[in-house]
Order: C-alpha cells, then sequence, then structure tokens
C-alpha cells in the first residue's frame, strides 16, 4: 500500500513538472518573442519541450506502476532497479538545473531590460530639457572624431557633453540627413538605449540589442 502511494505521489509531482514547464515555457517563448531575441526563443522552447518530455517520461512510469494495463499483474512490471534510480535522480537534478539556469537567465534580462528602460527615459527628459538638436549631435560626433584623434586628457569626451547621464554613457551616434541616433551603453549591456532626433527636432526613445 505504500509503494502504490509512493508512485501516486510521483505521478501527481510529475504532472505538476508538466504543467509548470508548459507555463513556463509559454511566458519565456512571449517575453522573449517582445524582445525580439531569437536565441532566448529557441532555448526556452527545447528547455520546456526537454522538461514535457522527461516528466511525461516519469508521470508513464508511475502511472504504469499504479494502474497496470489490465491482464498484467503489477508485480510483472519491470521493477526500477539501484542504476534506475541513480539515473532518475541525475536526470531530474539536470531538468532542475536547466529550468533554474533558463529562469535565472530571465531575472537577469528582465533586469537588464528595466535598466535600460530607464536609461531611455532619463535620456529623452534632458535631451528634451537641453532642447537638443541633429545639427547638436552632428557637431559632437565631429568634436569626438577630433577629439578621439588627438586624445588629449585635458579635454572631455564630447559624448559626455552631449549627455552626461549617470544610468549609462553615451557610446557613439549616427547622423544622416535630418535625423541622429545618440547611443546610450549601459553596464551591463545589451540591451542599450537610443535616442532619435528627427525632422523638426522632435525626440522619442526607444531600446536595442545592438549595442
Amino acid at each position: 500500500m505504500k509503494r502504490r502511494v509512493g508512485w501516486v505521489a510521483l505521478a501527481a509531482v510529475s504532472g505538476l513538472f508538466i504543467v509548470a514547464a508548459i507555463v513556463g515555457g509559454v511566458v519565456a517563448v512571449v517575453v522573449s518573442i517582445s524582445r525580439r531575441d531569437t536565441w532566448a526563443v529557441v532555448s526556452s522552447v527545447v528547455t520546456a519541450t526537454f522538461g514535457v518530455l522527461f516528466w511525461r517520461w516519469i508521470l508513464l512510469g508511475a502511472w504504469l506502476r499504479v494502474w497496470p494495463p489490465e491482464g498484467v499483474d503489477p508485480s510483472e512490471v519491470d521493477p526500477v532497479g539501484p542504476w534506475g534510480i541513480v539515473g532518475r535522480v541525475l536526470l531530474a537534478l539536470m531538468v532542475v538545473f536547466g529550468v533554474g539556469l533558463a529562469l535565472w537567465a530571465m531575472v537577469v534580462n528582465s533586469n537588464a531590460q528595466e535598466d535600460a528602460e530607464k536609461a531611455r527615459d532619463a535620456a529623452v527628459r534632458m535631451a528634451k530639457d537641453r532642447r537638443l538638436t541633429v545639427d547638436e549631435v552632428g557637431r559632437a560626433r565631429s568634436d569626438f572624431l577630433r577629439w578621439s584623434w588627438d586624445e588629449d586628457p585635458r579635454e572631455p569626451n564630447p559624448y559626455e557633453k552631449l549627455l552626461p547621464l549617470t544610468e549609462g554613457e553615451v557610446a557613439d551616434v549616427a547622423v544622416e540627413g535630418d535625423r541622429a541616433s545618440i547611443l546610450i551603453r549601459l553596464h551591463d549591456s545589451p540591451p542599450c538605449a537610443v535616442v532619435d532626433i528627427t525632422h523638426g527636432d522632435i525626440i522619442r526613445g526607444r531600446i536595442t540589442d545592438r549595442c
């Protein structure tokens, strides 16, 4: 009787892990798609699929021992030997480690995303307060090229003067006609923040993984 209860408990736990793997995989895929991170989408799908298949295997094994097919004596079901138990425990640990690693990566990516959004908002506010224009960004680029050529330590980096942020630093700028973009790199980038200045000196912000 105790053995039967143990298999029932294992089947129930396996079912819960299958549901958790499916729900976690769906959430991870949705978040990865929203961030346009192809690698994260693929890794989330692979991890969730592996977890579902593994726990389905465990669930079916436990189910067979609790409710064997009609006409089959439960005692005739192949018992699980000591090495089988070791193998299942190791596989379970691998799955738990993989899921934990995926969740940790999601948390880290989420924190990096929040930091990038804060840097974007701060950069947009500062650019608007300074009434930053496309021409000013173009002059800052020219000054940076001269500064990087001379590299006078007494002169500050022109990009630092353009947007002196505490959330990140201006890594590069680009000017094309009446449009300008300012790339802001954080300590844990990617992702990075971008300030776009369009025709009429309209200022907007966005997030990018191209850092």
